[in-house]
């Protein structure tokens, strides 16, 4: 990837890779004829008349500081290529929306109709949605396609329909309700030539009738959203890997010509995942998967997939059939509002610690017990399991308990609504009183936080998110008449109302969700967001951002805050976090590792050790 600039005629290009990619832009630079090299900004220079060889050899993974028609400006443009990127920006394919998309969305949509199959993994708050819908609406116009299959989650289907007639002004039929409803309206729109949208989840195509009925219909055009819901997509039997039937039933709509996918966050563990990705796509792109595995994926018979190599290859592999802008890009920062950072550092409870404490003995006594297990199996709970069923109990509890140090850092309170009889046995055996389990120190700071908005600033929203449903009841408890709740129990007519009413009402100043809200919904009316927890895959964490930081937002400016017991589980999680994130940096981005929270993190960690320096100092004396 590479960062392109103009000054006094000539156009700069800096390198933005690290080790994994940096020889191959290197390589990719020097076969551009009329460079020079910059020393003092470590830039590389060209004539403007180069931009056609540098779009050639980079394409879409340029950051461009000023847009493409403001370099170009000032000089005589013969190169086709270039004509074309500019028509992007400039050719108005949308002459008959509502809503008009933003420039940088028309290149996404331009982008994604010229390679006919291909991914926009923009960053969450971009507008991959009306990317897609741009991309349909210029295959539509060229006479390439006439209908499109539109696969997304369950929960918003009814919002894609919306975001159709909201910028194409036509209407979509969104395939919702029993079984027999869900049939009739698939089949419905067989028959109507006044609709061009049909939007499904990935559910109902592992229905065979539904599927059946689908296969009839002729889609020129098929576009999964939120296609980290394939990323399971490989079987090997070598490793023991089998396709979920969510990718198995994808793949079968490859028999239709025009095929994008979409998600913010498309790698978040293994190799596997992209593969599975680009399976989709086209299988010219990454090949057979057994060839892919032995390039790119460190395996072993027992544990499977258990990393990455040839890092650097595999991004520039894929990067013709992706395009990807982040909200730190020139470009694109502009028309986003600005963002802020708050850490806030919170110290624990005398009964946080103690519970704490328990749940950490009992986790070692749990490991302990694990590794005591002989070949022969053991006695547990008066039921003899074998080797590998007790290991898998042991596991199991350990798995319980992990869960517990987070709820504890939320409020102890958490242990008293919850159903489980472990749960209970912690406080009674702990002896924690009323008082005590009632102390919260997230809570109490977010109360206060929460009046003094509403005194200084009656204007403003928020947003407050946590993994635990029994949690933003506990808020909800204390500001029930200015608040609403999202989950995933709730109905989905339940989930739509409290949207509405917190985009609209304004008297609903707080929206409390758990991670069933960080997909899809737009609640760029607040200008806060308070991370009460965070979750273990950080890719979550820029779902959950992206509700409020994103294109529309009214406000100037927006905070995120996140709350973080000191010397509490929360900050050993930010460490695994960080550590899941690099290998997403490392191949989608070029080996570029610049993470959104870097700082976040940094803070974290760096407060941690010195707490265990602090401790460890203690012991000495």
């Amino acid at each position: 990837m590479i960062q392109v600039r103009e000054q006094y005629g000539m156009i700069y290009v800096r390198i933005l890779d690290t080790a994994e990619t940096f020889e191959l832009t290197l390589n990719k630079i020097r076969a551009i004829p009329g460079r020079s090299f910059k020393m003092d900004t470590g830039e590389w220079m060209f004539p403007k008349e180069m931009i056609g060889e540098l779009l050639r050899q980079f394409g879409n993974q340029i950051v461009w500081v000023q847009p493409l028609e403001e370099i170009v400006k000032d000089v005589p443009v013969n190169d086709e290529l270039v004509k074309k990127h500019l028509s992007w920006r400039d050719e108005d394919d949308f002459k008959t929306w509502k809503l008009k998309p933003y420039p940088y969305q028309k290149v996404g949509a331009h982008f994604l109709a010229d390679r006919g199959r291909a991914a926009t993994f923009d960053s969450v708050g971009l507008g991959k949605t009306p990317e897609i819908l741009g991309a349909c609406q210029i295959l539509f116009n060229k006479g390439k396609a006439k209908r499109a299959l539109i696969v997304t989650l369950n929960a918003l289907k009814r919002q894609w329909a919306k975001e159709v007639e909201k910028f194409m002004g036509e209407p979509a039929i969104a395939v919702v309700g029993d079984p027999a409803k869900r049939l009739k309206l698939i089949k419905g729109f067989a028959s109507r030539n006044d609709v061009r949208f049909l939007i499904i989840n990935y559910e109902s195509l592992r229905n065979e009738k539904y599927m059946k009925e689908i296969k009839k219909i002729p889609f020129d055009i098929v576009a999964l959203d939120e296609a980290q819901k394939i990323k399971t997509g490989v079987t090997d039997k070598v490793l023991g890997l089998k396709p979920s039937q969510n990718a198995m039933a994808t793949y079968e709509l490859k028999y239709i010509p025009y095929r994008f996918i979409a998600t913010a966050t498309p790698i978040q563990g293994k190799p596997t995942e992209i593969w599975s990705l680009f399976h989709f796509l086209d299988d010219n792109i990454l090949g057979p998967w057994e060839e892919f595995r032995e390039r790119y994926c460190k395996y072993h018979p027992r544990y499977g997939v258990t990393g990455s190599m040839n890092d650097g290859e595999l991004y520039y592999r894929i990067a013709p059939y992706f395009i990807r802008r982040t909200k730190e890009m020139p470009e694109i920062q502009q028309q986003l509002p600005k963002v802020k950072h708050d850490h806030i550092f919170l110290e624990m409870s005398d009964a946080q610690i103690k519970i704490q404490d328990y749940i950490m003995y009992k986790i070692e006594e749990l490991k302990e017990e694990s590794r005591s297990i002989g070949p022969n199996g053991t006695v547990i709970n008066g039921m003899f399991l074998n080797e590998e069923q007790a290991k898998e109990y042991y596991d199991g509890m350990i798995q319980g308990y992990t869960t517990f140090l987070l709820v504890n850092c939320d409020s102890p309170e958490l242990f008293k609504m919850s159903d489980s009889h472990m749960a209970h046995r912690i406080l009674n055996e702990l002896n924690i009183t009323e008082k005590e389990i009632t102390k919260s120190p997230k809570l109490d700071y977010f109360l206060d936080f929460y009046h003094q908005i509403i005194n200084d600033e009656p204007n403003s929203k928020i947003v407050v998110f946590s993994q635990f449903e029994r949690m933003i009841q506990l808020i909800h408890k204390y500001i029930p008449t200015t608040s609403v709740i999202y989950h995933g129990q709730l109905p989905d007519r339940e989930k739509e109302w409290a949207v509405e009413k917190f985009r609209n009402d304004p008297n609903c100043k707080v929206f409390l969700g758990t991670d069933a809200a960080s997909t899809g919904l737009n609640l760029q009316v607040a200008n806060y967001m308070v991370h009460i927890d965070m979750p273990w895959d950080p890719t979550l964490i820029e779902q959950r951002i992206g509700r409020i930081d994103r294109t529309g937002n009214p406000h100037p400016n927006i905070t995120i805050m996140y709350l973080v017991m000191s010397e509490g589980y929360d900050e050993h999680l930010i460490e695994i976090l960080q550590r899941k994130a690099e290998m997403a940096q490392n191949i989608l981005e070029g080996g570029k590792m610049k993470a959104r929270h870097q700082d976040f993190t940094r803070l974290a960690l760096e407060r941690m050790l010195k707490n265990q320096a602090k401790r460890l100092k203690q012991k000495v004396m």
